[in-house]
């Protein structure tokens, strides 16, 4: 499987995932979104909204997801579904401004 590249939540062509980031695959993307949606609850930011995960840390489970126009950090806590405003998560306006808040972190 290839690392989507192209489509209605594609990464802009001059976006890169700076390490530990990496691209997820289709199958990756499926798998990862459910289980994003299984854990989003009423309350929560991202409830409702339509999300997608593009990225993925391989250090942690940190995953970069597609916020319609926007961009979000959500760290997958693995239950479903949790209470806001877990999972933890960052939204931002763009790729760097979300990533950028992790710059510091010992991934």
């Amino acid at each position: 499987m290839s690392p989507r590249s192209n489509g209605a939540w594609a990464v802009p062509g001059d976006a890169t995932y700076p390490p530990p980031w990496d691209a997820v695959t289709d199958e990756a993307q499926e798998s990862l979104t459910k289980e994003l949606a299984q854990e989003l609850a009423p309350g929560h930011a991202l409830y409702g909204r339509p999300v997608r995960v593009v990225a993925k840390c391989r250090a942690c489970d940190d995953t970069v997801v597609r916020v319609g126009d926007q961009w979000a950090v959500v760290h997958l806590s693995w239950s479903h579904p949790d209470r806001p405003p877990w999972p933890s998560t960052v939204v931002g306006p763009t790729l760097k401004a979300v990533l950028s808040e992790f710059e510091d972190n010992d991934h």
